[in-house]
């Protein structure tokens, strides 16, 4: 119905939010993960435990959240990402992993 009427795909599933209050740690296949955070931050990640990363930087939504979001849905199940939070003036202090299932 919504496609007929709109012409379009429909609603895409909502992605997963990452919080420093909502720690997940696994995600469905196929789906998003944002990060949400208190200040802007750079999200360096890894899908080859180290070996190389990429990074990603935070967008400040004007509403005192800074969001980006992991390339997770290019992951199959069974994958797991690595990532840490670099803030303009330090690093987190640790890693975190997301598992897709």
């Amino acid at each position: 119905m919504i496609k007929q009427r709109y012409g379009g795909e429909g609603q895409h599933e909502p992605a997963f939010v990452w919080s420093a209050a909502h720690q997940i740690h696994s995600f469905q296949a196929g789906r998003r993960v944002k990060v949400q955070l208190a200040e802007p931050a750079t999200l360096r990640w890894s899908a080859d435990e180290w070996a190389t990363y990429r990074e990603s930087r935070t967008i400040d939504t004007t509403l005192d959240l800074h969001v980006a979001e992991l390339p997770t849905q290019i992951m199959r199940p069974g994958a797991v990402m690595f990532w840490t939070i670099h803030y303009a003036d330090r690093w987190e202090g640790r890693n975190f992993t997301l598992t897709c299932r």
